[in-house]
């Protein structure tokens, strides 16, 4: 299956079982952006942690990530409790 990578352009919160919020940037809200379904499977580009596209501001620039397991988050290890931002994190979306 493709995937899409899209940058994150603020970090979030991303605590063990919560969603993360991904903020995109212009150019990837145009490209990228309509691409996005909910449902489809995430990955954190650095980490490798899991989860799901949980819904779509489709007037807006965000998206949301629920974690695949309860007892983990979409975060980085060396950035506890927050996902990061664009040069830092993002996201792989199988489409």
């Amino acid at each position: 299956m493709p995937t899409i990578t899209i940058g994150n352009t603020i970090s979030s919160q991303a605590l063990r079982g919560q969603n993360v919020k991904i903020t995109v940037d212009l150019a990837t809200q145009s490209a990228e952006f309509a691409q996005l379904q909910v449902g489809q499977l995430c990955e954190n580009a650095v980490s490798g942690f899991s989860g799901i596209v949980y819904s779509i501001d489709t007037y807006g620039n965000s998206f949301e990530v629920s974690p695949i397991q309860p007892n983990l988050n979409m975060g980085d290890n060396s950035l506890t409790g927050y996902y990061g931002y664009i040069n830092y994190d993002g996201v792989n979306v199988t489409v």
